[in-house]
């Protein structure tokens, strides 16, 4: 079986997919990533191979995000006129750059001849694919899914109208979903999808020697991410740094990428910096784990059983927030008032690090991830799936 995987440019988005990518290889079948510039290095970190994609501004603009004030809480709020905008937006940007991207997917496919195509849930362009080469399409959630009603409207208004002009009924629908999320975070209105367990992928690196040591200090680790980081500038890192590191008895480690590490300056004897460290390699040493609710940072977190305060700024980080919130395995600070309220933000860091019914709570989510199928078991229902219409 030969599995050709459409992901959107977002690093973690493949990262999600890259434990499933293995038991394929594993299993003996081919795969390859259709990655564009910005996942060739992450797809050849984790040793799989790719067929270049010319990269497209339009694929990773969140509702034109560069333009946009953060934290934007009318993303988790697809009930009202803003939110509804704002996913409609969003969808309008991936639809375009489907349709400016449909010829060099159709000659790549063409000449590969997959077998079934593995898509991120807002890769319409695999949709589209699947469509007119009659290729089954499996999608893949990278985690909380908040693409039903606006953006899941508008996809079909931009796109059905394309797809019956090549003689199918509409945008196609995808033959199965697969979902890493636990259900108790899961978006209420997301189509019920297959489960597969999330196995934190974070990249490749090198042991620290310190990742494997508790200290007297409580560990709080920090990771604002890097597309958050490049689309919101430094005042979020920056305001949890302050925060966490006033807080006695406390060590905080500042997980950043290289273009980041020079917005650390001054730092004090608390704070330890993880450059370019994967989290999984350190993160069962901490007690709190302050994000932004990106998935490869929080799905981590909590497949560890590990508590978050979360600073969600757009996308499905307030859904995420909204929902870990609810469940009791942590804190969301949903808006800018909160964020910058720094009595409020220390307060958050202790209290979830002084009761212990968030760690048991975050466990609690933990045994609900370790509970769904791992991803090896998957293997067959893609070979079933492939098999409809070979």
């Amino acid at each position: 079986m030969r599995v050709l995987v459409v992901p959107l440019p977002y690093p973690t988005h493949l990262m999600a997919m890259v434990p499933l990518c293995w038991a394929l290889q594993a299993s003996g079948h081919e795969v390859l990533i259709a990655a564009p510039p910005e996942l060739q290095a992450t797809a050849h970190g984790a040793g799989l191979t790719t067929a270049g994609i010319r990269g497209n501004d339009r694929t990773g603009d969140t509702g034109g995000t560069t333009q946009l004030r953060f934290p934007n809480p009318a993303f988790g709020q697809r009930d009202t006129e803003a939110g509804r905008q704002l996913w409609e937006q969003t969808a309008s940007n991936v639809a375009q750059s489907s349709l400016d991207q449909l010829p060099e997917y159709l000659r790549l496919a063409e000449a590969w001849r997959p077998s079934v195509l593995l898509v991120d849930v807002c890769a319409l362009i695999g949709r589209v694919l699947g469509g007119l080469l009659d290729l089954p399409v499996v999608l893949h959630r990278w985690g909380v899914d908040p693409t039903a009603g606006p953006f899941s409207d508008r996809a079909h208004e931009l796109l059905d109208p394309v797809c019956r002009h090549h003689g199918l009924t509409g945008l196609p629908t995808p033959e199965l979903i697969l979902d890493p999320c636990p259900p108790s975070l899961q978006a209420s209105d997301a189509p019920q999808g297959a489960p597969v367990q999330y196995v934190p992928y974070n990249g490749s690196g090198a042991f620290p020697a310190w990742g494997a040591a508790r200290t007297s200090a409580r560990r709080v680790c920090i990771c604002m991410g890097r597309m958050v980081l490049n689309a919101t500038g430094p005042a979020p890192l920056l305001r949890a740094v302050a925060a966490a590191t006033e807080l006695p008895g406390v060590e905080a480690v500042i997980a950043v990428p290289p273009e980041h590490r020079a917005l650390l300056t001054d730092l004090p004897d608390n704070a330890r910096i993880a450059e370019s460290v994967p989290l999984n390699l350190f993160l069962r040493t901490c007690e709190l784990v302050i994000c932004a609710g990106g998935s490869g940072t929080a799905f981590t977190a909590t497949r560890l059983g590990i508590p978050q305060l979360v600073l969600p700024q757009y996308f499905d980080q307030f859904d995420y927030a909204r929902n870990l919130a609810a469940a009791g395995a942590g804190i969301c600070l949903p808006d800018e008032q909160a964020q910058s309220d720094h009595e409020q933000f220390t307060d958050s860091i202790a209290t979830v690090l002084g009761d212990t019914g968030f760690a048991a709570a975050a466990i609690k989510l933990s045994d609900e991830i370790t509970a769904m199928p791992h991803p090896a078991a998957l293997v067959r229902t893609l070979e079933n799936t492939a098999a409809i219409r070979a």
